[in-house]
């Protein structure tokens, strides 16, 4: 998190209405009783907020305020799924979700969230360096 040091974190075990994490001012709130795991995605969806929104986002049936959650959740993705990071996944042989969950040190379904964000952000190819990835089914083939 040296990359965002500006920002506060502190991990707490009271979150109003089932929160996992939340965002006020420049410090985020993570629940204490996550796994390692959970936390890293928390958090780095918790940031996408920091840098997306400028208000705190309490109504998820207000469709501005939905976009911002999702917005802040692809951030999040980006921030800790970014695509080097699948390459390198690739390249040290880790060849299925479980491995690169372990290796970025995510939980499973974040990684698979992460995957079908790229997915339809770049229409399922990428051309990226010397590769082509798709990412559903993920496959990525050197040039």
């Amino acid at each position: 998190m040296s990359a965002h040091n500006h920002i506060n974190f502190k991990e707490v075990s009271f979150l109003p209405a089932k929160l996992d994490g939340l965002l006020m001012s420049d410090t985020i709130f993570i629940n204490e009783d996550l796994d390692p795991h959970e936390k890293n995605a928390i958090v780095a969806e918790e940031i996408g907020h920091y840098y997306t929104v400028s208000s705190r986002i309490t109504d998820y049936e207000n469709m501005n305020e939905y976009k911002y959650e999702l917005k802040g959740r692809r951030l999040g993705y980006e921030f800790n799924v970014p695509i080097q990071k699948i390459i390198e996944c690739y390249e040290l042989g880790l060849s299925n979700i479980h491995e690169m969950a372990e290796h970025l040190e995510l939980p499973e379904e974040y990684i698979c969230e992460a995957l079908k964000h790229y997915e339809i952000k770049y229409q399922n190819k990428l051309f990226y360096k010397d590769c082509l990835i798709t990412f559903n089914p993920l496959k990525i083939i050197e040039d």
